[in-house]
């Protein structure tokens, strides 16, 4: 077999994989931020039309964001209906493209083996795994950053202003990788010498780059008119000190880096670095250019999130460049022998993969959700059985959700009406599970007031549902 359509059957066969893997979840509601926040904010665009402006969705709603990713899919639910099969399938379209972006990309910054390695490592990723499904935006963000590193890295102005703009319009931190490669052109000028010389020329290109920068500040400019703030104030909140931005940035770097397999990614990435310095083989010059810009986005970024609200699914938009690196490095540790450093790729992936389908957590982040929405359904169903929509229940946030909001997917008829948030309201029926937890478990287990009526278990996953006596 010619050693090009081994790289190219790897990259059909991981998106085939893919597809085939994910088929299941494409039938499940939604989980955490995607049944409280995302998917009633996309149902109201679709219900009340498509816009761009700040207000065409209520700010409680999009959280301050931009609009692109509630556009792009509420139009495809216009397009296809609004089933949760409809909706899953259009977030994986997304990821596949990103994936074979991803290759492409890949393939013409480097080579095709690589293109072809750095695929199976993300895509055999618990975070991809689990993301590839859900309606969040941060698979549309990494494809779109993806999209337009490379676009200025080749100097495709169009290209790289088309997919800036969209970028920063899909979230706010989509301007870090504007304002990075301002930067790292400022720096590349200075470098080059003459600078007085040639000062109205790189000026204008500096302004050329900054057009997404300026697409977004026109947004918050509406924004600013239409509520009174420029960002979401509850997210401004979210900002940390010194002390928790340390510990977020631990508790990132463990997800980055370690806590799902990366561990070994890590390991290769460290062999194949001391392989390839002892080999001495020449610099590849070529690839110097756009592995410095990902490292330093890399390091950029997972500073900025480590300031912020903390979640594991926005390392997506850096993942990829983990799996670049590794992926480049391996090649030269093997001599750049095409099948060595394929065999190798396999085999890490499979180890990626191992640690996907059997560490299953309670987030949005890996596998597990999976478990956390089967039961969260089975409690559901449970309800609805029993007619309890106008009994007084008391349950927590995740579980408020599934029977409060039709858009989450969980219920086949009307909302339940009377959710209590406290034990003082003496409820009928009490909910209780650990994917979330509840400080009240404790006091109510065992209570004489309440009995045990139904426990569903999933894993180390459950859920309990007591009544009064």
């Amino acid at each position: 077999m010619k050693k090009p359509i081994l790289s190219y059957l790897i990259g059909f066969a991981v998106l085939i994989f893919i597809v085939i893997f994910k088929y299941p979840h494409l039938f499940l509601p939604h989980f955490w931020d995607e049944a409280w926040s995302y998917s009633p904010a996309v149902q109201y665009l679709y219900d009340h039309g498509l816009g761009f402006w700040p207000s065409a969705i209520p700010a409680g709603l999009s959280k301050g964001h931009p609009l692109l990713f509630f556009f792009l899919f509420a139009g495809w639910m216009k397009i296809f209906g609004t089933s949760l099969f409809v909706k899953h399938a259009f977030a994986l379209l997304i990821s596949l493209a990103l994936l074979t972006t991803l290759f492409f990309v890949t393939k013409k910054l480097f080579n095709l083996v690589v293109a072809s390695i750095a695929v199976m490592f993300m895509a055999f990723q618990s975070l991809f795994l689990a993301q590839s499904s859900m309606m969040l935006p941060e698979m549309l963000l990494a494809l779109l950053t993806i999209l337009t590193l490379f676009f200025y890295i080749r100097d495709k102005k169009t290209g790289y202003l088309i997919a800036g703009s969209l970028l920063v319009m899909t979230k706010e931190t989509g301007i870090l990788l504007i304002l990075v490669i301002l930067v790292f052109e400022a720096l590349s000028l200075i470098r080059e010498g003459n600078l007085l010389n040639k000062l109205p020329r790189h000026l204008l290109r500096l302004l050329l780059l900054a057009i997404p920068l300026f697409v977004f500040m026109l947004y918050l400019l509406l924004q600013k008119k239409t509520y009174g703030w420029y960002l979401y104030p509850e997210h401004i909140n979210f900002i940390t000190g010194i002390d928790t931005g340390k510990n977020q940035l631990e508790m990132y770097i463990n997800q980055f880096f370690v806590i799902h397999g990366q561990i070994f990614l890590v390991f290769l990435l460290i062999i194949s670095l001391f392989s390839s310095y002892f080999r001495k083989k020449e610099e590849d010059s070529s690839a110097k250019r756009p592995l410095s810009l990902m490292m330093t986005f890399l390091v950029v970024y997972l500073l900025f999130s480590s300031f912020n609200f903390f979640s594991p699914r926005y390392l997506l938009s850096i993942t990829w460049i983990l799996s670049v690196f590794c992926s480049y490095f391996l090649f030269r540790a093997t001599g750049d022998r095409a099948v060595r450093s394929s065999l190798a790729g396999i085999l890490f992936a499979g180890i990626l993969y191992y640690y996907s389908a059997h560490m299953r957590c309670n987030g949005d982040y890996d596998l597990g959700f999976v478990n956390a929405v089967t039961l969260q359904k089975q409690t559901v169903e449970y309800c609805e059985q029993n007619h309890w929509q106008d009994r007084s229940i008391y349950c927590n946030f995740l579980i408020h959700e599934c029977l409060s909001k039709p858009p989450a997917g969980f219920l086949t008829g009307k909302p339940f009406s009377r959710l209590v948030v406290t034990l003082n309201d003496a409820p009928e029926f009490l909910i209780f599970n650990n994917i979330e937890g509840d400080p009240e478990y404790g006091k109510v287990a065992g209570n004489s007031g309440y009995n045990l009526l139904k426990r569903f278990d999933n894993g180390w996953m459950f859920v309990e549902i007591y009544a009064r006596k």
